[in-house]
């Protein structure tokens, strides 16, 4: 699972004012290719809202968790601790062309940094705009909101089965035809970057797959003998139209 999830959180993520969005990502058939090579199918055309929503505007975080997830690959333990304020070897800290993050898996030679690719920028200044609008004291990336009763203290950011619950009550409403979890974002990430002609052993190294090449063709699939040399469908994150971007209507509300 990658683009079929991710465009219907998208497409059905609520607003404040529960304005119509519009999925950020071209609809792609599945993140996970098998081992036995197979071409994926990918349609140019952006999902619209067909019904079925977030439970509450305040899951707005989720669709942003699920965009950098896509974008950058990272496992949701990962991006969960992102912070705005974060100084330098921090996570959520941006250096140039870099985000440094918090591997969960290291084994000694794990790598600190992000790669911020033009488009995952973009994604990256449309989230600091609705965070400094929404939730200008919350620290973490992606906020949790929720009250808890009798005094407790909620989690301050999304917790790590926020997204998978999302989906799964997206699968029940039948928005989805099958179940997802926020790890397909990871699997979509692989799927994109092998679009580009992005070998496996450097794919490995950005998600820090350390088990090296072996465990992610055993993950996603091998690479499509028809995309290597660079004739990959390049996918792309962000349509061409920027009015089309899933947020537009979220950050042009009042």
């Amino acid at each position: 699972m990658t683009l079929p999830a991710l465009s219907k959180i998208l497409t059905n993520w609520p607003t404040p004012h529960k304005l119509p969005m519009y999925g950020i990502l071209e609809e792609s058939r599945r993140g996970e290719i098998p081992l036995q090579p197979r071409k994926p199918r990918w349609h140019a055309h952006l999902l619209r809202q067909e019904g079925g929503e977030f439970d509450s505007p305040k899951s707005e975080a989720l669709g942003w968790q699920a965009l950098f997830e896509a974008a950058s690959g990272c496992r949701t333990e990962e991006i969960l601790q992102l912070r705005l304020d974060a100084q330098p070897d921090e996570p959520g800290h941006i250096l140039g062309d870099n985000m440094c993050v918090r591997r969960c898996k290291k084994a000694g030679r794990e790598n600190p940094f992000v790669n911020l690719t033009p488009e995952f920028k973009v994604i990256i200044s449309a989230h600091k705009i609705w965070h400094d609008r929404y939730y200008p004291n919350n620290p973490w990336y992606f906020p949790n909101v929720r009250t808890v009763a009798k005094g407790k203290v909620a989690c301050p950011h999304a917790q790590t089965s926020s997204l998978t619950k999302c989906l799964d009550r997206l699968f029940d409403k039948k928005i989805l035809k099958r179940k997802f979890t926020s790890h397909g974002m990871r699997a979509f990430y692989v799927l994109w970057r092998r679009s580009h002609g992005i070998s496996d052993a450097q794919i490995c190294a950005e998600i820090n797959q350390i088990g090296g090449t072996r465990t992610l063709e055993i993950s996603y699939g091998i690479v499509p003998p028809s995309w290597l040399g660079g004739k990959g469908p390049k996918l792309t994150l962000l349509p061409a139209d920027r009015r089309n971007y899933a947020w537009a209507n979220l950050l042009a509300s009042k």
